[in-house]
């Protein structure tokens, strides 16, 4: 599935970044737009997120792949589009 493909490639540029004052594990992502479509050079879209917000994220991503997994497993197309 493409959605997965995708989802899955974002999450694999997630780096750790450290642990949080509460033991909780921080991972920060940088994208850069492509300079082929005329972008300035060096602009990470994720730039503004703070840490927190980028390892958020991340866990969203997670969730979201591991539900699309288990849709794309569901046989019933009712029960698919009740897990959406």
């Amino acid at each position: 599935m493409l959605l997965i493909s995708v989802v899955s490639a974002l999450i694999n540029k997630f780096v750790y970044f450290g642990e949080s004052q509460s033991g909780r594990e921080l991972y920060k992502i940088t994208l850069y737009l492509p300079t082929v479509l005329y972008f300035k050079f060096g602009i990470d879209i994720f730039d503004k997120m703070s840490i927190a917000q980028m390892t958020d994220f991340k866990e969203k991503l997670e969730k979201l792949k591991d539900d699309l997994i288990e849709v794309r497993e569901e046989i019933d197309e009712l029960e698919q589009y009740k897990k959406s």
